[in-house]
């Protein structure tokens, strides 16, 4: 893919659900994915 500002959104978007299922740590490991590929971008 090569899309990386969506494959970001998604991941964040799995983050927010993980955060919704009180799975912090989970939602966190995917926030932190999303904002690495962000970064990356200068986004």
């Amino acid at each position: 893919m090569n899309d990386k500002n969506g494959i970001a959104r998604t991941l964040g978007d799995i983050g927010l659900f993980y955060t919704d299922q009180s799975d912090h740590e989970k939602s966190l490991e995917y926030m932190l994915r999303a904002l690495k590929i962000q970064e990356e971008f200068g986004r």
